[in-house]
């Protein structure tokens, strides 16, 4: 339990483990499905938003997720990056939400998947021992917060270019 999120020495002042948990595995599977989905949404949002952002909504995602399952869950010892790779889920959710009309097909079709996704894992968090689905679901609503506050909102601009002058 060396680093890991254990309530009950929170409680006692071991506040350093609410992030330190955020880096920790439980073993090779569990680094493999949260280094996946890292990669996949994390290149996105790191592209869109810009590298301090991105850092910002995955640090402070994991550690409400942790925050939450300190107020909520059981003195169960949790460790793992879900919580903060569910925060860029969030975000990126926020961002396609915010621009919506101006992605069209496209930003509906991702919205969707994002559906999806988030589904799939919230629904396999509940059914699956052991998997700390507080900490999923406090990421998810902050890193949405923070991405609908944070995603920039883009606007098309149309100018004409090499028109004539009429008359």
């Amino acid at each position: 339990t060396t680093g890991a999120q254990v309530n009950s020495l929170i409680v006692g002042g071991d506040y350093w483990r609410l992030l330190s948990a955020i880096f920790l595995h439980g073993g090779l599977m569990h680094l493999a499905f949260n280094d996946r989905a890292l990669f996949r949404v994390g290149r996105d949002m790191e592209s869109l938003l810009g590298s301090g952002w991105f850092t910002a909504i995955y640090l402070l995602s994991g550690l409400a997720g942790n925050v939450a399952y300190y107020l909520l869950g059981p003195n169960v010892p949790s460790l793992g990056a879900a919580g903060a790779v569910f925060g860029l889920i969030g975000a990126e959710t926020a961002f396609f939400l915010r621009n919506r009309s101006l992605f069209g097909k496209f930003g509906g079709q991702r919205l969707g998947n994002l559906a999806i996704m988030i589904g799939i894992n919230l629904v396999f968090g509940f059914t699956v021992p052991g998997i700390n689905n507080i900490a999923h679901l406090g990421g998810l609503l902050t890193g949405f917060a923070l991405g609908y506050v944070m995603a920039p909102r883009y606007q098309v601009e149309w100018t004409l270019v090499g028109a004539q002058p009429v008359g």
